[in-house]
């Protein structure tokens, strides 16, 4: 029975995690497909995927809660630990706090259309910047050759101007 157990505390917030990545990928395929918002799987930010988020919260919430209280039947017939109950109600709680989070942060969170207009305006600034550094180091490039050229020239003419004395003597 503690095998049981064991791979429930496991795999039951895995599943849950595994299903709300899912839905959230799906919301962003159809948020890019809709309004052309390309957003981050590793960091949502519009409102709709944050609600996604936070809806599948809500689902593991009350899967692991429905577990919680068939261990603690089980727990009252004597088949697992209080231990067992505790970790569960850990989990529980911790998914709660998550979905919480998550519904907060989605009201105050910006809709995908506004922050498709952001990241454009940063893409353009991120253009901007990366031109700036290659023509600038064009630029130091051109003038450090504009600069050692006649350095070159000059220490030619010395060598060969030394080089000819040097013959003269002998």
């Amino acid at each position: 029975m503690i095998s049981i157990v064991f791979s429930l505390f496991i795999a039951l917030p895995a599943f849950g995690e595994a299903r709300t990545k899912l839905q959230l990928f799906e919301e962003q395929l159809r948020l890019m497909n809709q309004s052309g918002y390309v957003a981050d799987l590793e960091r949502p930010r519009s409102k709709k995927e944050l609600n996604v988020i936070a809806n599948g919260k809500r689902q593991l919430h009350d899967e692991m809660q429905k577990t919680v209280e068939l261990l603690k039947m089980q727990y009252d017939a004597g088949q697992i630990s209080e231990v067992d109950v505790a970790q569960f109600e850990t989990i529980l709680s911790q998914t709660n706090l998550e979905r919480e989070l998550f519904e907060q942060r989605a009201k105050v969170a910006a809709p995908a259309e506004q922050l498709k207009s952001a990241t454009a305006n940063l893409d353009t600034i991120e253009l901007v910047r990366t031109s700036l550094v290659r023509f600038g180091g064009v630029g130091i490039i051109l003038f450090l050759i504009s600069l050692l050229t006649p350095i070159y020239r000059y220490n030619v003419r010395l060598g060969t101007f030394f080089q000819a004395r040097r013959i003269r003597f002998y």
